[in-house]
């Protein structure tokens, strides 16, 4: 769907439309015949307003648009690809982080990412591109070699440096907004619970996840603050910088 709406401008009154249509072809690519729900049935219990004419119409467009290639790679397959290449140069790359430590920041990774995903303005913004902003922002609070690995993977990917700064920027506002939030909220629960010391804390959100995973992973209370960092050293040049040693093989 992503990829979809990343081709076209479509209209706010037929999204509903179109993730119907698209979560329709994903289940006859994925599930088996007898496990694909019926159009009819499908379109009542998602109590849509389309028929299965609009439905199937839809589905012929996004196949168009798609040209019949639905098994495209994601943000979050890019994801595991960039950081399966950190885990087998680990002692080249990150000599300094244990496998502990690089085995915590898989889901730290797939987190954030998934909040990248929730955002409208990111819908536009390339799979690998995405993948790598995220993998780079981290990566700049865990070693100062994080501009050559990036670089790295960007000429592995093929991804355009400028976009790639673009991206950062815009989640680096995105993780800022995210941690001011979560202060609030724990300001406004500790000023609630002063006089309750013994009342349950409230479960934590997802986001409030991301920054205490944060805080353990550096073992550092401060992380957090540096988590929204943005740094200008993606504005100092562009590839040119290789890496002995790095495997470079198709995505």
């Amino acid at each position: 769907m992503d990829e979809f709406l990343r081709l076209v401008r479509a209209q706010p009154k037929y999204l509903k439309c179109i993730a119907i249509s698209c979560f329709y072809l994903a289940s006859k690519i994925i599930e088996e015949d007898e496990m694909v729900p019926h159009i009819k049935d499908l379109i009542k219990n998602c109590d849509c307003i389309f028929s299965v004419s609009e439905i199937t119409r839809m589905e012929a467009l996004i196949l168009k648009k798609l040209r019949w290639d639905l098994c495209r790679a994601t943000p979050l397959d890019f994801l595991h690809g960039f950081y399966a290449l950190l885990v087998l140069n680990r002692s080249l790359l990150l000599p300094d982080r244990s496998e502990q430590q690089l085995a915590a920041l898989g889901p730290l990774l797939e987190t954030k990412l998934q909040i990248c995903l929730d955002q409208a303005s990111l819908v536009a913004t390339r799979p690998s591109t995405l993948a790598l902003a995220v993998l780079s922002l981290e990566l700049e609070m865990w070693t100062p070699n994080w501009f050559v690995i990036t670089i790295a993977l960007q000429r592995l990917a093929q991804v355009d440096n400028s976009d790639v700064i673009r991206c950062r920027e815009e989640l680096a506002c995105i993780f800022a907004k995210a941690r001011t939030a979560v202060s609030r909220k724990h300001r406004h629960s500790d000023s609630q619970n002063a006089h309750k010391p013994s009342k349950r804390r409230m479960e934590t959100t997802d986001i409030e996840d991301i920054y205490d995973s944060i805080k353990r992973l550096y073992g550092d209370e401060s992380a957090s603050a540096a988590a929204a960092s943005v740094s200008c050293g993606m504005h100092q040049g562009q590839g040119g910088i290789s890496m002995p040693g790095f495997p470079v093989r198709a995505m």
